[in-house]
């Protein structure tokens, strides 16, 4: 779990940032949000891989 917070939080700070300046007199966060989620798909770019780490083999043994 711990990784994927790592690779998910660049996402979760730019859809914070824009839906808080979406957010006003005509829209609400819900609709913000639906908003962001659009134009993102729309973007169609995709970040650079990162290189895989293991974090711990204790669960295998």
């Amino acid at each position: 779990m711990k990784k994927v917070g790592k690779q998910l939080q660049p996402f979760l700070q730019v859809e914070e940032s824009v839906v808080s300046r979406l957010v006003g007199k005509y829209l609400d966060k819900q609709g913000a949000q639906k908003l962001f989620h659009y134009m993102f798909g729309k973007s169609g770019c995709k970040a650079e891989p990162r290189t895989w780490e293991q974090l711990s083999r204790k669960r295998h043994r």
